[in-house]
């Protein structure tokens, strides 16, 4: 077919009566106007129109029959006719009346009444003279027309044929009586009259076309309701889609046309699936004059096969051929995409429908090779078509204008075709490789190798198959011809994939070159393209071919006399490693594994040890390669009185043999401290047959926290190793303390879900109940502002001896002694705990610190290590301030004693004040606390101790020091104790003491409600949820599985209760013991004041009372000692002040409102002695009614120094007098 003949496929049918043979009159002139051009059809008047650039008409001569009378055109399936045309001539009224007449009354009824297409009659009359009106009736014969079958004619009323009087088109008159002369006296007047009667016919196509297009429409969209309910409906509605789709590409609409067609292939899925009876899903069938060898669409199929399957069955239930409504939609869905592509304004849009059109290709013989027997008639089909549309007249010229594109510096336009050219050669190249089965040739492919046939062997060969086309017969003749047209197509293949960048296509491809070189004994060709190709199949879970090229690579070796152990030795490792499954992939029949038995399988790994054996270096190879390696991601105590710790491997064999490995080592390093790391190891160990299987490697270091896998060795031989090694730090969960504001269980959830994968959940190391561990608690008794923890070492079942102790601290500001940072111990007995308080200097600010600690020791002559780095919080949960009073005889101390926080509530069990040197008397004036009588200290309640302090001589020293000592219980703690202890028997009960320690890390986590538990000994945990959270997670991230549910059992019953009542067995609380130094306080001058006088019931306004001041003043409390107090770490009881210097001393009466002071305001009086009494008569003058307080005085030392030291004592400072007005007079205010 010629490029320029697509557009002139599939014309529409004009057809045509001429019963007085005028038609050759005017033929010529008539199909110089074809094909049509320009026509414009309006379907909505509020869219745009379309257009349609050319149409070819094809004109075809009808006479009407009888039969044709009876037939509906209404009814047909192709319905290609879209306007017929009569043409008469007459010459007088008689011949019109008996001739013509009669013969358009008769083309009316047989071919026009009744059927959804227009028409029209054209006259012929002579252009040599001049058209006579008829003498009788004084018309012209085209007058006569147009009066009986013009508009509102009289004849087509006879007929009962629809009038076209209200019809137009695009705002024009629709006619149908035209006439023409046979000669015209001027080519204008020609061309005017064609060009006339032709926009008219037109307009009639057009309206034939749009009738046919409303009725589809409305019957479709009629069907499409109905068969909502009876599916059987869907059949016809189907029908009218394909009658649609068939109108719209006559009119060359195409590109609705096409998308019809994509609904079309997607409702018959529908179709098939919901009337399974309805299809013929079986049988298959050509037409009896094909000829493959002159293969064209258009010729070989009838297009209008569909139409018909599905016609049948619609009227005489034949159920339909599905192989023919597949090709039907596919050949006519193609002649509109080369259709859309010739007639596309660039390369791009053009390249665009083939591409389509190629796919569309792909998938129907995909579809048809699936759903039908692969005979050798249906695959010599197949590559027929392939070879019709790879030479497609349109795509060879999208080459060539692709190519000058090319030249000129413009883009690729037709890379996906050429993609989908080689993908189809490939799909050939596999048809022509079954045919070529049948023919009894043998596949250049890789099943060939893995067969122990010699190439040189007969085989039996199957029947031949009888092929008729010519291409096919030549390349199927014999082995050799086979051979090359395969290395021929997959070239082609390659050259087309490398214009549109598949490089991994082509690199897969060239192994199918390197199979047939291998094949013919070209070694080094193989060997050449196979060096880099066998790990794509591998690595894309291709283990058969990726096996297997690697076999046909060793023997390529081989054959080349080529002697490198390094390289075969990774060679065989690699065909080691396509034995072993690939969990990404499905295993099928596509497995390499499957070809080697048990023996060839352990002759291999011999093989690999051999090779290993020759070379003179450490070769390492990938581990995750060849096994599948996961670790617990709990380390366990060793069994027994051993204190050595293991981790559990899972190791997967994929191999089906026992495999021997001289060492196995497991490093890990710690997730905070990169530079720790611990090894676990174990030696001659042998990897069973079986799958799965668990392996104990052990260590005799312990270290605590979490860790993440460093390196994985198996040690094979002394130079080969199988290794897994961790590049970059995997970043893990992060543990801080949970603040308060994130308490709540929801959040926590939500906290939890962002959780890291599962291969990179650390590894926990945690200490167990009953081994060696290392505690760090606060001491016993507390000495304040002494830097001072208690080191605890445990013992396990065995004795330790010469047990060395090293301790450090990362935290800034702490500093040990070397004789208290390094200490050895000559031995603990088994189950015994060593017990010794460390002292140390810190200066920061930080309140947690940072202990790490190491202990070698000697057990059962083994070594062990034991390093650990614990969290010591040195803050204190009592505060405690102190104020002293000052009086004459003695010396009155109040002890203010509250908690640090109000979240943490304390009971305090004893509190003694005392002198160790019995210098002083002591008095308790509060109530006496002991433990039968403790003091609670909720929240912001604080708790107030007072003391009566008087020295046995007479005079005090700043050096003297009384010792306060309160023994207290944190009840936080005593909680926790409790509900841990719960938690450890239940954990022994059931043998699972191991995970005590990893638990208790989340159980701190637990809050209680303290004052409930302080009233009642009752224990209330009010973050249940959020805390069982927090437990799952580490049960599940940590916990073997087989532990898991039985753990969360423990944990479901131990929180099950709201309130627990603490056990006696509980109640062995570890109480503290808090001693403060505190100094001796002094003063310089203590002066009493007081007013004397005789009192009354009351006293009126203005009354004068006679009184006399008072002051008693002494220095018996006074230090001249300025030497430094010994307690320096005594609570601050403000500056220090210095003793008065002077005897001299000035009182001042402080302004009063209420009081008129007779006499000096200001007075000035003398210290005699240690101690002195001064008198001052006044006279107190009260102002104001009421209770009044006597006035206050304030003493300073003469000299102005605010340095001395001086407290005054109003001794009657609060006591009032009740003034009552003088009721003898009145008194008025104006």
């Amino acid at each position: 077919m010629r490029l320029e003949d697509i557009n002139l496929r599939n014309p529409i049918t004009v057809a045509y009566y001429d019963p007085f043979s005028v038609f050759p009159d005017v033929q010529d002139e008539f199909l110089s106007k074809l094909p049509l051009s320009n026509l414009h059809w309006k379907y909505n008047p509020l869219k745009p129109g379309k257009s349609i650039p050319l149409l070819p008409v094809e004109l075809q001569e009808e006479i009407p029959t009888l039969q044709q009378k009876k037939s509906n055109d209404h009814n047909s399936l192709t319905e290609k006719v879209y306007l017929r045309l009569m043409f008469v001539k007459a010459e007088n009224l008689e011949m019109y009346r008996s001739q013509v007449r009669p013969l358009i009354n008769a083309w009316l009824e047989s071919l026009i009444k009744g059927r959804e297409v227009k028409w029209a009659i054209i006259l012929i009359v002579s252009g040599s003279k001049r058209e006579k009106k008829s003498t009788l009736i004084k018309t012209s014969m085209y007058d006569k027309l147009k009066i009986d079958f013009g508009v509102s004619g009289k004849q087509l009323d006879a007929l009962g044929i629809t009038s076209s009087e209200d019809e137009e088109y695009e705002g024009a008159e629709i006619e149908n009586i035209f006439k023409f002369k046979d000669s015209y006296d001027d080519e204008f007047s020609k061309l005017q009259a064609y060009n006339e009667v032709f926009g008219h016919i037109k307009r009639l196509i057009l309206l034939t076309f749009d009738s046919r297009y409303t009725t589809y429409n409305e019957k479709i969209g009629l069907l499409l309701k109905l068969a909502q309910s009876n599916a059987e409906i869907q059949v016809s509605e189907f029908l009218y889609k394909l009658r649609l789709v068939h109108l719209m590409g006559d009119m060359r609409f195409l590109k609705e046309a096409i998308e019809i067609f994509d609904e079309l292939s997607e409702d018959l899925k529908g179709l098939v699936s919901n009337l399974d009876h309805a299809f013929d899903k079986k049988n298959y069938s050509f037409p009896a004059n094909l000829d493959v060898n002159h293969f064209s669409p258009e010729t070989s199929f009838d297009l209008n096969e569909q139409l018909v399957q599905f016609a049948n069955y619609t009227t005489n239930n034949i159920p339909v051929n599905l192989f023919a409504v597949k090709l039907g939609l596919f050949l006519s869905a193609s002649l509109l995409l080369q259709s859309l592509a010739n007639f596309a304004s660039s390369i791009s849009i053009s390249s665009t429908h083939i591409l389509t059109l190629l796919r569309k290709l792909n998938f129907f013989i995909n579809d048809i090779s699936r759903s039908y027997p692969n005979t050798a008639r249906l695959n010599e089909w197949f590559c027929v078509m392939i070879d019709f549309y790879l030479k497609l007249p349109i795509a060879s010229k999208l080459k060539e204008l692709n190519e000058e594109n090319l030249e000129n510096g413009g883009g690729n336009h037709i890379e996906a075709i050429l993609e989908c050219m080689a993908e189809l050669r490939l799909l050939r190249r596999t048809i022509v490789g079954k045919l070529a089965v049948l023919k009894g040739l043998e596949l250049p492919q890789i099943g060939f190798v893995l067969e122990d046939i010699p190439l040189d062997a007969e085989k039996d060969k199957p029947p031949s198959a009888e092929l008729t086309y010519a291409p096919l017969v030549a390349e199927l003749e014999n082995q050799g011809t086979y051979d090359a047209y395969f290395e021929s197509s997959t070239i082609a293949a390659i050259e087309e994939f490398v214009n549109c960048n598949r490089n991994v296509t082509v690199d897969l491809l060239s192994v199918d070159l390197a199979i047939l070189h291998y094949k013919e004994k070209r070694y080094q060709e193989a060997l050449d393209i196979l060096m880099i190709s066998y790990d794509y199949f591998i690595l894309n879970g291709w283990n058969f071919m990726g096996g297997a090229l690697l076999e046909i690579y060793l023997e390529c070796i081989q054959k080349l006399d080529t002697v490198d152990h390094e390289h075969i030795l990774k060679t065989n490792l690699k065909l080691f490693g396509a034995l072993k499954e690939n969990v990404n992939f499905n295993r099928g029949i596509n497995h390499y594994s499957l070809l080697k038995n048990r023996r060839q399988r352990r002759a291999l790994f011999d093989q690999i040890c051999e090779e290993s054996r020759h070379l003179g270096h450490v070769i390492e190879y990938p581990l995750s390669n060849l096994f599948n390696v996961t670790l617990n991601h709990f380390i366990f105590p060793e069994e027994g009185s051993t204190d050595e710790y293991a981790i559990l491997v899972d190791v997967v064999n994929p191999f089906g043999v026992e495999i021997e490995f001289q060492q196995l080592r497991i490093t890990l390093k710690n997730t905070e401290q990169e530079n720790l790391e611990i090894t676990f190891s174990a030696f001659a160990v042998s990897v069973f047959e079986k799958p799965a299987q668990s392996l104990i490697l052990k260590t005799k270091n312990f270290w605590k926290g979490n860790f993440e896998v460093k390196s994985i060795v198996f040690q094979v031989t002394e130079n080969l190793v199988f290794a897994n090694r961790q590049q970059s730090r995997v970043e893990t969960v992060d543990n801080t303390v949970i603040h308060e504001e994130l308490n709540r269980a929801e959040k926590t959830e939500q906290n939890l879900k962002d959780v890291e994968p599962k291969d990179t959940v650390p590894i926990a190391m945690y200490p167990v109940p009953g081994k060696f561990r290392v505690e760090v608690v606060s001491p016993e008794k507390i000495e304040l502002g002494v830097a001072q923890f208690d080191l605890l070492i445990h013992n396990g079942q065995q004795d330790a001896k010469n047990i060395k102790v090293a301790i450090s601290s990362s935290t800034l500001g702490v500093k040990f002694d070397d004789v208290v940072s390094h200490f050895h111990i000559e031995g603990i007995t088994k189950e015994s705990i060593f017990r010794k308080s460390v002292t140390f200097n810190y200066f920061g600010d930080t309140k947690i610190l940072d202990l790490s600690f190491t202990v070698v020791y000697d057990a059962n002559g083994e070594v062990y290590e034991y390093h650990t780095t614990e969290a010591h919080d040195m803050s204190l949960t009592l505060s405690i301030s102190v104020q002293d009073l000052f009086r004459m005889n003695a010396i009155y101390s109040k002890f203010q004693i509250g908690s640090v926080s109000s979240k943490f509530p304390v009971r305090v069990l004893e509190c003694t004040f005392e002198s160790s040197d019995d210098k002083y008397d002591i008095v308790r004036l509060s109530k006496t606390i002991s433990e039968e009588n403790p003091l609670l200290i909720l929240g912001e309640q604080l708790a107030y101790l007072f003391y009566r302090l008087q020295p046995k001589n007479s005079r005090i020293s700043p050096s003297d020091v009384l010792d306060l000592n309160i023994k207290y219980s944190n009840l936080h703690r005593e909680c926790a104790k409790v509900v841990n202890h719960q938690f450890l028997q239940k954990l022994e009960e059931l043998k699972l003491s191991r995970y005590y320690y990893l638990m208790l890390s989340s159980m701190n986590s637990l809050r209680f409600n303290l004052i409930h538990y302080a009233v009642h000994e009752e224990i209330e945990i009010v973050n249940v949820d959020e805390s069982n959270l927090l437990m799952n997670y580490a049960i599940n991230r940590f916990v073997p599985s087989h532990d898991v549910e039985i753990l969360t059992d423990i944990l479901v019953n131990l929180f099950k209760d709201k309130f627990t009542k603490v056990e006696d067995a509980s109640k062995n609380f570890e109480h503290q013991y808090l001693h403060i130094p505190v100094s001796v306080p002094f003063l310089g001058v203590l002066h009493q004041v007081e007013f004397l006088f005789d009192r009354k019931q009351r006293y009126r306004v203005g009354e004068p009372i006679e009184a006399t001041l008072e002051i008693k003043s002494t220095s018996k409390w006074s230090n001249n000692d300025t030497r430094e107090i010994l307690a320096s770490s005594s609570p601050a009881r403000g500056d220090p002040k210095l003793p008065v210097s002077s005897s001299a001393f000035q009182f001042t009466v402080l302004n009063e409102d209420q009081w008129l002071l007779t006499g000096l305001r200001k007075h000035q009086f003398n210290l005699e002695g240690e101690h002195s009494v001064s008198k001052v008569d006044v006279c107190l003058v009260p102002l104001n009614v009421g209770e009044l307080q006597l006035p206050k005085l304030n003493i300073q030392p003469m000299g102005g120094s605010n340095d001395q030291s001086i407290e005054v004592v109003n001794e009657n400072a609060l006591e009032t007098i009740l003034i009552v007005p003088e009721l003898d007079s009145l008194t008025f205010s104006f």
